[in-house]
């Protein structure tokens, strides 16, 4: 079980741990509501028979910083991941011990324990979303892209693609553009829109929805109108990141005229990634990690 400490700093009921297993946990607003981390990684777990379980963790943000603490103190802990809102609280809370790409973007969704025992973290949201993306389209190179929203998916989405795919062309539309001080120097690649008012749309061969707008209590909307999607009249495929429900308001009024692709496999392909910071940097007693084991216990989840 875990410690009384941990769980006093949570608002969900914990599952069980069992004694003499290590664990690993998602943190955000509310996993446990349908978080699919869980179920990607216990099946890794069982597939490769190490003795570890990940738990969802609900927390406050008044009490986020503590349970990070706790967390890093308890040697049971052994990383896991970061869901919404808590991206960028967390990459400050780890006060500069992150990789490169996460320091420019600025948020992570894995965190892991180290040698030195304590936690560092990275985003591993920006190349799964890509990978998901080249499953379908093919590689991208030059093309021009749309992407709303500027929260922490975003912003990992925005500096892979400026790293890896440098040809591109980037266009971030968000309800507040980023301030000087904010973004201290970042991301002058990118050009800037307001959400509530794009007009021509008919540049971008690919829209992503990085809002969590078509999510949860906003289920019912989309980031776009209708007129807006009639002027996706070049637009290859639309993205949306979400995955719960599997067809958005955004993807159902798409599909007509475009391409559609939600968040399911992206979110397969980033949780390898996370998993393998997590455990193949520790090796659980093994000299290499089975990674295609993870992909095959990972993979039969989504079926």
């Amino acid at each position: 079980m875990l410690s009384n400490r941990i769980c006093d700093l949570v608002t969900n009921e914990v599952a069980y741990v069992p004694d003499g297993f290590s664990y690993t946990a998602i943190l955000g607003a509310n996993p446990s509501a349908g978080a699919r981390s869980p179920r990607l990684w216990n099946a890794a777990y069982d597939n490769l028979g190490i003795p570890c379980k990940m738990v969802a963790l609900d927390v406050q943000v008044e009490n986020l910083a503590h349970l990070l603490a706790t967390l890093q103190s308890d040697e049971r802990f052994l990383g896991g991941c970061v869901a919404v809102p808590y991206k960028e609280a967390v990459f400050r809370w780890l006060n500069g011990r992150v990789d490169e790409h996460t320091f420019i973007c600025g948020a992570v969704n894995s965190i892991f324990r180290v040698r030195s025992n304590l936690i560092f973290g990275s985003n591993t949201d920006g190349v799964g979303a890509i990978e998901s993306l080249e499953s379908l389209v093919g590689q991208l190179y030059d093309e021009t892209v749309l992407i709303l929203g500027f929260g922490g998916t975003a912003k990992s989405i925005v500096s892979y693609l400026s790293c890896c795919r440098p040809s591109m062309s980037i266009t971030v539309a968000c309800r507040n553009e980023p301030t000087e001080a904010l973004m201290a120097g970042k991301f002058t690649y990118v050009q800037w829109g307001d959400l509530d008012s794009l007009v021509e749309l008919r540049q971008f061969d690919l829209v992503i929805n990085a809002t969590s707008i078509g999510y949860g209590n906003q289920d019912h909307f989309s980031p776009l109108t209708q007129k807006m999607i009639k002027n996706l009249t070049n637009t290859r495929l639309v993205f949306d990141v979400v995955y719960q429900p599997a067809e958005t308001t955004l993807l159902r009024m798409c599909k007509s005229s475009c391409a559609t692709l939600n968040g399911l496999e992206m979110n397969y392909r980033q949780a390898i990634r996370a998993f393998h910071n997590t455990h193949g940097r520790r090796s659980e007693g093994r000299e290499i990690l089975d990674l295609q084991s993870v992909e095959e216990a990972m993979l039969s989840q989504l079926k």
